[in-house]
């Protein structure tokens, strides 16, 4: 989890669909409730995040595609959305 003022936290990590992979999961705290974001298209999980600013922050993990071996992924917030 990482945040930068009590307007703006960040937690990340995966969740499970009903098909058994595990896709990406962002939450994002605003000061008054938990929104929640699965960026990206592949199955993965997030396994930390930092911040410096509501425009900049960055999450690591991992992600694969089916047949494949596991590959890092990196995500960076520019205060607009995850790319």
């Amino acid at each position: 989890m990482a945040a930068t003022s009590t307007t703006n936290a960040w937690a990340v990590g995966d969740t499970n669909f009903t098909n058994g992979a595990d896709k990406t999961l962002i939450e994002h705290w605003n000061g008054h409730a938990w929104s929640s974001t699965n960026p990206g298209s592949k199955s993965g999980s997030l396994l930390a995040v930092a911040a410096t600013s509501a425009a900049n922050a960055w999450a690591v993990g991992s992600y694969h595609n089916p047949g494949t071996a596991s590959q890092n992924l990196a995500l960076r917030w520019n205060g607009n959305s995850w790319g």
